[in-house]
C-alpha cells in the first residue's frame, strides 16, 4: 500500500544564552503584542524554571527552554500568507532584542500513515523501500528496527533529515503506523553587534519558504514518489 501525507508541521527554533523558560507565558505573550489577544489556550500552560509552554487552540505551540524557544505550527492546507510563526518570532525578539540569540533552526516534519493495524508497514516501508536487503536485515530473533540519518548539502547549506518508525494515535482512532520525517535547516546568527545580529535575524526569518519547499522536494517528490511535488499553495 502506498503511504499518504496525513500530519505535516513546522518548528522554527531560537538557541539563546541565558535565555530564562519564565520569560514564556500567554499575558506576557498578548500584552506585548507577541500574539492576539483573542488567541485561546488549548490547554492549561506548563510553566517551570526548566521548560514553559503555552498552546493555544488554533494550533500554534511555543516552548521554552533555558537555552532555546521553539514556535510550532502545524500546516494542513495553509497558503503562504497563513503561516503565523516567522511573524510571532519576530515580534517576540523584538519584545526581547538584548536576549544573545545564536542559532536559528527551521525544522519541517511529516508523519506518513499506513493502514492502521498492520503494525509492520512502517517498519517494511524503511527496511524493503528505502534500504536495500542484505544479510544485515534477518539477523535476531525479530524483525529489525531501522532509522535513517541523511545530510544533504544544498545551495542554502545542510540539510539533515532523519526517518524513523512511529506510532500516531488521532483522536480516539486506533494507533497507526507511521514514518516520521524530520527535516533540519540550522542557520548561525552572525553580526558583531547586536543590532547586526537582529538584523541578520530577520533575513533568515523572511526566507523560510525555499527551506520548506526544499524538505518537500526530497521527501515528498524523491522517497514517496509523489508525480507533483506538494508545496504550500500560494495565497489568491
Amino acid at each position: 500500500m502506498k503511504p499518504k501525507t496525513t500530519i505535516q508541521e513546522l518548528a522554527l527554533s531560537l538557541t539563546a544564552r541565558n535565555h530564562s523558560p519564565t520569560l514564556l507565558n500567554s499575558d506576557f505573550l498578548k500584552y506585548s503584542g507577541i500574539v492576539p489577544p483573542d488567541w485561546e489556550l488549548a490547554r492549561p500552560p506548563v510553566f517551570s524554571p526548566q521548560i514553559s509552554q503555552v498552546a493555544f487552540t488554533n494550533g500554534i505551540n511555543i516552548v521554552a527552554q533555558s537555552n532555546a524557544i521553539t514556535f510550532i505550527e502545524s500546516l494542513s492546507t495553509k497558503s503562504q500568507e497563513d503561516v503565523k510563526i516567522p511573524a510571532i518570532i519576530r515580534k517576540y525578539v523584538e519584545a526581547l532584542p538584548r536576549t544573545d540569540y545564536q542559532t536559528l533552526s527551521i525544522n519541517p516534519r511529516s508523519f506518513v500513515t499506513f493502514e492502521a493495524g498492520d503494525e509492520n508497514a512502517a517498519r517494511e516501508y524503511i527496511t524493503s523501500t528505502l534500504l536495500a536487503k542484505g544479510t544485515w536485515f534477518d539477523a535476531g530473533k525479530f524483525p529489525v528496527k531501522a532509522a535513517v540519518n541523511l545530510v544533504y548539502s544544498l545551495e542554502r547549506g545542510e540539510f539533515n533529515l532523519s526517518v524513523a518508525e512511529a506510532l500516531l494515535q488521532l483522536q480516539e482512532a486506533e494507533p497507526t503506523p507511521a514514518v516520521l520525517f524530520s527535516g533540519n535547516f540550522q542557520y548561525e546568527i552572525a553580526g558583531e553587534l547586536e543590532g547586526e545580529k537582529l538584523q541578520h535575524l530577520y533575513k533568515l526569518l523572511e526566507n523560510w519558504q525555499p527551506d520548506l519547499e526544499a524538505y518537500r522536494e526530497i521527501v515528498n517528490g524523491r522517497f514517496l514518489g509523489l508525480k507533483e511535488v506538494e508545496q504550500l499553495p500560494s495565497a489568491a
